[in-house]
């Protein structure tokens, strides 16, 4: 049988001869496409040059960035004026540093000198009035609150059960801190993980262990002080990725203790620093199996505390865990 030769492989895809050159056709133009945007009647209403978001901030939440970031995207410069009334529950200037930590490129307010200002971004259509003194339009954004469903009445109400609508920025003004106290053994990091397990949030560990070890386990009288920064910027940290309340499994007070306990003495600094704490759980001394001088020397331990306002902690693991939870769920009834 006899087979026809092949059609050229240019055909199918596999390239054009060399020699196949066609005569090039004539194609004419594409007609002109009328883009509105290039329009001079309407691209100025595309971005208006500079726009003002104006409310009190009671506090700052997801609602407030969406419409800020919606008043972003349509203007090139954004104005956030931050109003002061007699009563507010926050201070303003709190308010303007969230707001300026939150957009560094946007001119943040505390005053109403607003300069020119083209539109009035807002959730109300009561700043018509705002927007008609300023000769600005009015440019409502999701004034039904359909996108972010908060408030800041409802935060101020019950911030713990709108947690998440909070920026990092503004958790620590919710945020309650809870330090761990206790004699050497009593069980103060046990405590602290379960609890932070228990109300799914984080804690600031003790540092001296990690510290010590630098110095083949013993910790020197110079390292009272590299503890107590360590432990103080590790709280500060937290504070933004903590949930409703933050565990410290020891305090500045514990530091100055032990710098006295060991050396005599502490930096000064430590136990003058004002530092506020919403709750102590104490933790009473585990006595069992300890000489003579291991149960005086906890027992010493435990009795500086006996002046600090707190819930004391005793029992076994298990009770102390179930006290610690019960006292804290009393105090703040929004606490899962």
């Amino acid at each position: 049988m006899t087979c026809s030769p092949l059609e050229p492989l240019a055909w199918y895809g596999y390239g054009m001869p060399s020699d196949w050159d066609p005569e090039p056709e004539s194609v004419p133009p594409l007609p002109p496409v009328e883009d509105p945007v290039t329009r001079p009647e309407w691209k100025s209403e595309l971005r208006w040059k500079r726009g003002l978001v104006a409310g009190r901030f009671l506090p700052v939440h997801r609602g407030h960035q969406f419409l800020i970031d919606f008043a972003r995207a349509r203007c090139k410069e954004l104005v956030i004026a931050v109003r002061k009334q007699d009563g507010d529950v926050i201070d303003q200037r709190e308010r303007l540093a969230w707001l300026r930590e939150l957009y560094p490129r946007c001119k943040v307010l505390g005053t109403e000198d607003y300069g020119s200002i083209q539109a009035v971004f807002s959730s109300e259509p009561a700043h018509q009035a705002l927007a008609d003194r300023l000769g600005a339009k009015l440019v409502l954004c999701d004034p039904e609150r359909r996108a972010v469903p908060i408030s800041g009445r409802q935060v101020r109400e019950s911030p713990w059960l709108h947690w998440s609508y909070l920026p990092e920025c503004v958790r620590p003004h919710y945020l309650k801190v809870v330090r761990v106290v206790g004699a050497e053994g009593s069980g103060k990091t046990t405590l602290c993980e379960r609890l932070a397990r228990r109300f799914e949030t984080t804690l600031v560990p003790e540092f001296a262990l990690s510290i010590a070890a630098l110095n083949g386990g013993k910790l020197e009288k110079g390292q009272l002080a590299e503890w107590a920064m360590q432990h103080r910027a590790a709280r500060q940290a937290m504070q933004r990725v903590a949930r409703r309340i933050l565990l410290l499994d020891t305090d500045l007070l514990t530091v100055a203790l032990w710098g006295e306990r060991l050396y005599g003495e502490a930096p000064p600094w430590i136990r003058e620093r004002a530092v506020h704490y919403d709750e102590t759980l104490i933790l009473e001394p585990v006595l069992d199996g300890l000489s003579f001088e291991q149960t005086r020397e906890r027992q010493e331990f435990y009795q500086k505390w006996a002046g600090v306002a707190g819930v004391r902690l005793q029992g076994d693991w298990e009770a102390r865990e179930r006290q610690a939870v019960g006292a804290l769920q009393s105090h703040w009834r929004d606490l899962p």
